[in-house]
């Protein structure tokens, strides 16, 4: 069933309390993920990822050999089902797309849901170069 305004995936669909959590959470405000960070997260065993394809309208979720594709008019229903309903919720999710503002609702909408691990890392470009760089050494 449809709500007539595009799913829970809007500026708008997010409610006060959405906008609030996202706008009072550090990543919101904060720079790029940590190099040392986004490798440790990417080798996470129970890590999933979710890039959005703003111009595409969907979301492609992996996790290890699984590829789930998400249509973000279903979003919100659909991430909760994955979230919730099969106990997903507080694992590492790495988030990513085409579009920043995108993201970053994305994140908010995630946020709202309940979702207490996710790393918003911008962009598959930022993931690319935070993984090429390499570690610094020890000592110094």
């Amino acid at each position: 069933a449809s709500d007539g305004g595009g799913g829970g995936f809007s500026a708008a669909g997010a409610s006060a309390a959405g906008a609030a959590a996202a706008a009072s959470r550090p990543g919101e405000e904060r720079g790029p993920v940590d190099t040392e960070e986004l490798r440790h997260l990417v080798r996470h065993p129970e890590v999933a990822s979710l890039e959005i394809f703003a111009g595409a309208g969907n979301a492609t979720l992996r996790r290890q050999q699984v590829k789930i594709d998400i249509c973000m008019a279903e979003f919100r229903a659909r991430m909760q089902s994955w979230g919730w309903l099969n106990e997903n919720c507080h694992k590492p999710l790495l988030l990513f797309g085409d579009d920043d503002g995108a993201v970053r609702r994305a994140e908010a909408v995630l946020l709202e849901e309940g979702f207490t691990a996710v790393t918003n890392a911008r962009s598959k470009a930022a993931i690319a170069a935070a993984l090429k760089k390499r570690p610094a050494a020890p000592g110094g």
